[in-house]
């Protein structure tokens, strides 16, 4: 699967049955571990793309990742890709 240029790792979970929406699922502090890979897989298992980007680009605080403008512009090509490529319509974000 590909993603745009710039965007950041990420978990995708998929819908058998695709509503055409998703959730971006945002992690915390603990990154993105198995727990935040589950959450995903529940949105996906009610219809919708559930997409879990990794904020951690390595030992930083998770504020100063959320200030850097380039992850600002990762989440918003994967809020992008998963509204276009895979979802289409309106979606949501989830902060855990």
């Amino acid at each position: 699967m590909q993603a745009p240029p710039g965007c950041c790792r990420a978990y995708v979970a998929l819908p058998d049955k695709p509503r055409g929406r998703g959730v971006l699922i945002l992690h915390e502090a603990f990154g993105l571990n198995g727990d935040i890979r589950r959450i995903a897989e529940r949105f996906a298992e009610q219809g919708y793309v559930g997409v879990a980007p990794a904020l951690f680009g390595g030992p930083r605080c998770l504020g100063r990742t959320l200030r850097e403008e380039a992850r600002r512009q990762g989440l918003d090509g994967l809020r992008d890709w998963r509204r276009d490529a895979r979802g289409g319509g309106e979606g949501g974000t989830s902060g855990v």
